[in-house]
């Protein structure tokens, strides 16, 4: 089983460290302030950590008392609904323990929750699926939608979104992401992007470079210029991608921008032995092969860590989770970092990951569970329990205004999002990508040319394909 480093990283911090670490910084003054952005009486901005997390719980309890109608008669038993969440930090887990004790008694509901980690969410839930244990409501990450959906487990939500208002304030991007064979079946609550490229200020500065770069070339001539090498090694990278299982979703970022797809256009055949394909594949060994970055990435000490925090890596395509990973764990980096838009070949784009609530197929009380998902996806809910301690970006306009997003690193991701393109997902994507992972990692590291591997990639997704 594998998961994308938008589902949970084990190095994820907690929100009272997130905030904490934020605290005398300008964008400390905007996220101690996020967690009740929505409320009608929000805090001072120099607010402690721990009052943070009350008024975040206070937030999300005030936006949950306006909810859709109640699904049980007031006098009759309380309607009992699970709800589990996938990866959230340990305050998160609080805030939405104490939600759903405010929500559920005045809507004759009976919610409990449950929480578990990415790394072994979706083996419970396909075994809780397969059954027919699974909670009425849970988390899905980036690829799970044709996935659960193939395996009989979601309820296709398409009459509750009909009259569902919100609807049409979500990015179309974030729709398309949980539409499968024409049918919805989830509702996002956050998205994931990695190709804003960071970069430190100061090493910047001081290889004479001005601005962020806009193109692969100029990201190729900058990154030669910041390699910094001692005794031939590679001391400080001038770039920098994780080679690990999820290599191929920067292959993908780089077939986007290359305006290739890794499968035709009914999702039946692999098509990344293509011009396209050898453009994105080499790109991302030209890095290696002019000693810019070694083949297996930078390391952080920490499988955990994002090399940049370590301050060994002057630019790299980064996400808002390596983001928060810098500014946990190296402050001095993180204040010297600044953030740019994602680069273009032929056009700007990048994959979307997008993590949504799904619900399971044999709930008995669907109009219960979809009660209670219209409210926990409510802008000032949603960025209590699961945003404001992992710097998710926002699904819908309704969460652009949150002030945890004016930091302009943070500012600069979201203006990106414009550029990202839901991932082409196959029911087999959960092996599909650790085999185009394995024919990207043997191009870097050099045991196959890029068009050997990236033949071998078709081969591969083609048996998966084929079953």
């Amino acid at each position: 089983m594998t998961f994308d480093p938008w589902q949970g990283s084990p190095g994820h911090l907690g929100r009272r460290q997130f905030l904490h670490a934020l605290e005398g910084t300008v964008a400390g003054a905007i996220f101690l302030t996020v967690a009740t952005a929505c409320s009608s009486n929000p805090p001072a901005a120099s607010a402690t950590p721990a009052a943070t997390t009350t008024a975040t719980t206070a937030a999300a309890t005030t936006a949950a008392a306006q909810p859709a109608a109640t699904t049980a008669p007031a006098n009759g038993p309380a309607i009992p609904i699970e709800i589990r969440f996938n990866g959230i930090d340990t305050n998160g887990e609080k805030v939405a323990e104490k939600w759903a004790a405010d929500f559920g008694p005045k809507h004759n509901l009976k919610i409990t929750t449950d929480f578990v980690d990415w790394g072994s969410s979706f083996q419970k839930i396909t075994t809780g699926i397969a059954g027919g244990i699974a909670p009425d409501i849970f988390g899905a990450g980036g690829i799970w939608v044709p996935v659960i959906v193939s395996k009989g487990g979601a309820h296709a939500l398409d009459s509750y979104i009909a009259d569902y208002k919100d609807w049409s304030d979500y990015y179309p991007s974030t729709k398309k992401d949980v539409t499968w064979d024409g049918k919805v079946y989830a509702v996002p609550y956050e998205v994931d992007i990695h190709q804003t490229i960071a970069y430190r200020a100061s090493m910047f500065q001081k290889a004479g470079i001005s601005e962020s770069p806009a193109t692969w070339e100029d990201a190729q001539k900058y990154a030669k210029e910041l390699t910094q090498l001692e005794g031939g090694d590679i001391k400080v990278a001038g770039w920098n991608v994780p080679n690990n299982q999820f290599l191929t979703q920067y292959y993908e970022d780089a077939m986007y921008q290359a305006n290739g797809h890794i499968f035709n256009a009914d999702r039946t055949r692999p098509t990344n032995n293509t011009p396209e394909g050898e453009a994105a594949l080499s790109f991302l060994v030209w890095f290696v092969q002019n000693k810019t970055m070694p083949a297996a990435g930078m390391s952080a000490g920490n499988p955990s860590l994002n090399a940049f925090y370590a301050g060994n890596v002057a630019m790299a395509p980064l996400g808002p989770h390596d983001m928060e990973n810098v500014l946990q764990y190296g402050p001095q980096v993180w204040a010297d970092t600044k953030a740019g838009p994602v680069l273009k070949k032929v056009k700007q784009a990048q994959v979307l990951f997008v993590n949504k609530y799904m619900m399971f197929s044999k709930t008995k009380y669907p109009d219960a569970a979809w009660e209670v998902i219209q409210a926990i996806v409510q802008p000032a809910v949603n960025i209590s329990i699961v945003v404001t301690g992992d710097l998710g970006l926002p699904v819908r306009k309704a969460m652009e205004s949150a002030k945890l997003y004016q930091d302009p690193r943070v500012k600069e991701m979201i203006d990106n999002i414009q550029y990202a393109i839901p991932r082409e997902m196959v029911p087999q994507s959960f092996d599909v990508q650790p085999a185009m992972s394995r024919e990207c990692d043997a191009a870097l590291r050099g045991a196959k040319t890029v068009k050997q591997a990236l033949q071998d990639m078709d081969t591969a997704v083609a048996k998966i394909l084929k079953g």
